[in-house]
């Protein structure tokens, strides 16, 4: 199913228009892709400093697949790239960032629903890269318990 998007923010010394971009497609009643691209512009400024304006722009896209394993098991990977070319320090401090930068992520996942407690649990692992050298593990733990047909909740632990 596709979908469009547009975001803008607004505060005193910082604004940031984006538009989003997802289509979906269903390879097999088993397996489906996904795609999303995302782009921002943001325009960055000081207050209390008359005249400073930078600007940063962001390309993000992620594709993946999701794949049925039973009745009651998913698994998926997702590989995500973002490119940010611009200002990109915090203008409050003293910082000195290269004007590019290429971020990139791998994430397997695989979530299991058990039926008869209505409990869903999801563990998924991200590899993070990119150009300025850094390299970066995630875990992350989901359990979903469902309480009310409209009504769940979800604690998540994050390593």
């Amino acid at each position: 199913m596709p979908a469009i998007g547009v975001r803008y923010s607004h505060e005193g010394d910082y604004r940031s228009h984006g538009v989003i971009a997802r289509l979906g497609y269903e390879l097999s009643e088993l397996t489906t892709l996904d795609a999303i691209l995302n782009y921002k512009f943001d325009i960055i400024g000081q207050r209390g400093r008359e005249g400073f304006r930078e600007t940063l722009n962001t390309a993000f896209v992620s594709l993946g697949v999701t794949q049925v394993l039973s009745p009651q098991a998913l698994g998926g990977v997702t590989f995500d790239s973002e490119l940010l070319r611009g200002y990109q320090e915090n203008p409050y401090r003293v910082e000195q960032h290269p004007r590019e930068r290429n971020r990139y992520g791998l994430t397997g996942w695989g979530a299991y629903r058990f039926v008869d407690t209505k409990t869903s649990v999801r563990l998924e692992y991200t590899l993070g890269f990119g150009t300025w050298d850094l390299v970066g593990h995630s875990f992350d733990l989901r359990l979903t318990q469902r309480l009310l047909p409209s009504l769940e909740i979800q604690p998540e632990v994050r390593y």
